[in-house]
């Protein structure tokens, strides 16, 4: 699939190119959370887990294994992003409800998930989540 010319898989309605794609190539940061957690939705569907990894911090960083991570992004497909909430708590906080489609071994699947980012050193990252 050439993402160059093909709609963001966040749900925009705008080219990759002029949407997530900035923020994953690193052409662009993410002004806002919101346009953070649709980078990462996109990011997982693209199979960019090193963005992922980047865009963490925190709590969301301990522990996580990129080689897991890589093989789940193989057998996952991703449908559709459903953002529900955003919300600034502060300058330096804010916070994004979503649902996430998705379908793994076949099996449909929503992840429904307050997402927490934090601003730090210029750049916004995801730093925990509470999943309902």
């Amino acid at each position: 699939m050439d993402l160059k010319s093909t709609s963001c898989k966040c749900g925009s309605n705008k080219d990759y190119k002029d949407c997530c794609g900035l923020y994953i190539s690193g052409l662009k940061l993410p002004h806002l959370p919101e346009q953070l957690m649709r980078s990462r939705y996109t990011a997982y569907s693209v199979r960019n887990i090193d963005y992922i990894a980047k865009s963490m911090c925190g709590k969301a960083i301990t522990g996580f294994n990129i080689k897991e991570a890589e093989i789940w992004a193989q057998q996952v497909i991703w449908q559709k992003l459903e953002i529900i909430a955003t919300s600034l708590a502060s300058k330096t906080k804010g916070f994004v409800e979503f649902k996430a489609y998705f379908t793994d071994n076949q099996q449909p699947h929503i992840l429904h998930e307050i997402s927490e980012f934090h601003f730090k050193n210029g750049k916004w990252f995801y730093v925990d989540g509470v999943i309902f």
